[in-house]
This record gives structure tokens, sequence and C-alpha cells, in this order.
């Protein structure tokens, strides 16, 4: 893997035109051990939805799944979200971590737009790196291998203006 010819300043950009596939194969990357808060999020996936918790009291979403409302600690409930967000920040991963981590990948935290202050971490794909920029309106992706989902996020070229 050849390093990037040189990363600016401002804005933080990386000069590498590396094209960011979305995987096919998930099934060997680490996953979290079972939970029972998070098993109708991974369900979601498996059928295609992003179901995330909100606050009965404070109407706030929560991510990742707990026993409560991360914002007040109120009683949660399971909704399905549309995911669309931003991108808060990112980094380009020039070597592997762990199995199934094919590099280059591009670790990055979104704030939902139905949840601004939520940031959920997760790999963004198919655009290049180059193209990459803090505030880039994504939208979700959902790939599936057998019974395994995640959930990454691509850019969202609607939204783009």
């Amino acid at each position: 893997m050849t390093p990037p010819r040189k990363v600016e300043q401002g804005p933080f950009r990386v000069e590498d035109d590396t094209w960011l596939d979305a995987p096919t194969a998930i099934e060997r990357r680490a996953r979290p051990g079972p939970q029972a808060e998070a098993e109708p999020y991974w369900a979601g996936l498996r059928e295609g939805r992003v179901l995330w918790q909100r606050c009965g009291s404070c109407r706030r979403y929560t991510h990742f799944p707990v026993d409560g409302c991360q914002w007040c600690g109120g009683e949660v409930q399971v909704e399905e979200v549309d995911a669309r967000g931003t991108v808060n920040t990112f980094s380009v991963c020039y070597m592997p971590f762990g199995f199934g981590m094919e590099a280059p990948y591009v670790a990055a935290i979104i704030n939902p737009t139905c949840e601004p202050g939520l940031q959920v971490l997760t790999d963004i794909v198919n655009c290049r790196i180059s193209d990459l920029r803090i505030d880039m309106p994504v939208r979700p992706l959902i790939v599936h291998d057998g019974d395994a989902a995640l959930l990454l996020y691509e850019p969202d070229m609607r939204s783009t203006p």
C-alpha cells in the first residue's frame, strides 16, 4: 500500500484518488458480543432498516443501544430512522485493523440529521478518498453478507449543492 502523496491542512484533504468500494464480505469482521439491547438494531439491519432507540422523555435518539437514554437516562423504545447525516470527522487508515478490514478504508464519525449531537462511528464507502470532506452529506448503506449486516455510509449526492 502506497501512502498518500500529501495531506493538505485547510480544509483537511488527503490527495489520494483511491476508490473505496463497499465490502461484499463482512462475515469475518469483528462485531460486538451478544447484547439484548442491541438485538433490535442488528435485526433491523438484517431487514434493511436502521432502528435506533428513542427516549420517551426527552425524545432524543441514542446509539449504540443501551439500557436507557444516553441524554437523560429515560426509558427508550426502538424507532426506524432515516439515518442520513454529515461527516463530523474522518481518518484514512492505510493499515488493516482486525479481520476483514482491507486497507485503505475510512473510519468516520457521522452526525445524523435526526439527532445532530449523536456520533455514529462507521466506514465511508463508494467514493474516492480525495472527495471526503468534513460536513459532507452522507446516507446510510446497509451491507449484507449471509446473516450478517453492517451500517456503513456513502456520499449523498442528492444533498450536495
